[in-house]
């Protein structure tokens, strides 16, 4: 089939005005005419591909601030432009979560993602003198991509590592890499159509720890950013290097008496369900005070919540848990795939598996990445909050409250120590694409203590101290 390539780049142009009205970007908004035998950044060798984002690195550093801003929206744009297409590679590589919401996640990345605005510069000024304070790059970041949001995290990345005038050697999970490597040379061919230079980021065609290794370990890195389970964790705080990481977490649901019961069950199950459970920030298991449990699951239903009981509950334990830990082969999946293992048949229309579990059950105590969602009746608050602590592990990840005492609220932040404490909405609202407050980020850093990353995150702070000048009044 032959395509107009005016008419697609309209058709883009009225997508991103859609998306956002953000004028800069939109003017920046153009196709791609790609050479096909360029390798985009993938090479086979590490200290090649090193010596190629080094020499980029170093080159963009020395680029004006203002042609930093212009690359960055390239970014953006193309990371609009090709949403859809990295969304549905992501699913068909990972089999993990559903393209709507993969779509939604690329979008949300490219548009939303903090760039050289982060960067403001501080003054400070006494009878002394003053001190000015600038954020520089760091150099060249090792990132560990996850399988989960292959080509998200790639975007949200490129946004604020590059905003802070750094370069990115990506290591991609091995089972998402043809997902990761797609979304790196999209956004490095707009990249270079925008004027920067070949290649801001690089990977190398092998994945495996081995090579992130030999990465960490490389001079010309200078800091590491990893997200995933404990073993990716352990491995980029023994690199030697300045580590920012994102670990796991299990965040549990306190819903109180007080609570406004529909709207809970509403915003649990959207925030459950969403990429089918795939977030880390997700919704994973309710503690639910037992004066209000039955009409919390009934709202539930209405919300697309499919509640099973008795011996499928304990089928359903079988098939998500193995040995222990949860059953990658189901991890991601729809409900439909899941409830199928078990012989029940339903839509995809369904977003997620509800079931009542003792607090001790595998799948309220493990993180287990799939749409099924435990119920722990408890008798009253306190109970709830007991549970909740223990559900977490200590990771100080997240944890999600639907209640309209004040003083539960402030008791519920205090014992759990999370790095994200939602209130009376989805897991997800701690991004919410609607708020012009809040933090887009995807890496979400509970062990290394920076919280929601963005550029400022992958900068070195400078000073310069002015001994009696330029204080004023």
């Amino acid at each position: 089939m032959a395509f107009n390539e005016d008419l697609i780049a309209s058709i883009v142009e009225q997508v991103l005005k859609e998306i956002q009205d953000d004028d800069h970007v939109i003017a920046s908004a153009r196709q791609s005419v790609v050479k096909a035998n360029d390798n985009w950044g993938v090479y086979t060798d590490v200290d090649e591909a090193m010596e190629v984002v080094n020499k980029a690195q170093k080159e963009f550093a020395a680029m004006p601030i203002s042609k930093r801003d212009e690359i960055i929206s390239a970014i953006r744009t193309a990371g609009v432009e090709n949403a859809e297409h990295l969304a549905r590679i992501a699913h068909e590589v990972t089999g993990y979560g559903r393209i709507e919401d993969k779509t939604v996640k690329n979008r949300n990345a490219a548009m939303l993602t903090p760039g050289i605005e982060d960067l403001q510069k501080e003054f400070l000024s006494g009878d002394g003198g003053s001190v000015i304070v600038e954020y520089g790059p760091m150099g060249v970041i090792a990132s560990l991509m996850p399988s989960t949001h292959p080509t998200a995290f790639v975007i949200n990345h490129a946004i604020a590592m590059l905003a802070a005038g750094n370069a990115i050697f990506i290591c991609p999970h091995p089972k998402a890499q043809a997902a990761t490597l797609e979304a790196m040379k999209a956004l490095n061919k707009a990249i270079v159509e925008a004027g920067g230079p070949k290649y801001l980021m690089v990977a190398v065609d092998k994945a495996d720890m081995e090579t992130s290794n030999k990465v960490y370990a490389h001079p010309y890195v200078k800091m590491v950013a990893a997200a995933g389970g404990e073993g990716v964790i352990r491995a980029a705080l023994k690199s030697g290097k300045k580590a920012i990481t994102g670990g796991p977490g299990n965040p549990p649901v306190v819903v109180d008496e007080t609570a406004d019961i529909a709207k809970a069950a509403k915003d649990i199950i959207d925030g459950e369900s969403y990429d089918n459970n795939v977030l880390c920030i997700a919704e994973k298991e309710v503690f639910v005070v037992e004066s209000v449990v039955d009409r919390l699951i009934a709202e539930m239903q209405k919300n697309n919540a499919y509640l099973i009981k008795g011996q499928d509950v304990a089928n359903l334990t079988g098939v998500t848990i193995k040995d222990g830990k949860p059953n990658g082969q189901l991890v991601g999946k729809n409900p439909s795939v899941i409830l199928k293992e078990i012989g029940i048949e339903v839509g995809d229309d369904v977003r997620t598996v509800i079931f009542e579990a003792p607090p001790e059950h595998p799948l309220v105590m493990i993180e287990q990445l799939m749409p099924v969602l435990p119920i722990v009746r408890v008798k009253d608050f306190d109970e709830a909050v007991k549970w909740a602590v223990k559900a977490e592990h200590g990771d100080g990840h997240t944890a999600i409250l639907h209640s309209n005492n004040i003083n539960r609220i402030t008791e519920y932040a205090r014992a759990m120590q999370v790095t994200v404490l939602v209130v009376n909405a989805p897991s997800y609202s701690c991004m919410d694409p609607q708020s012009k407050t809040l933090v887009y980020a995807h890496t979400l850093t509970g062990p290394t203590g920076e919280g929601f990353c963005t550029p400022r995150h992958f900068t070195r702070q400078e000073r310069i101290v002015l001994g009696g000048a330029f204080h004023f009044v």
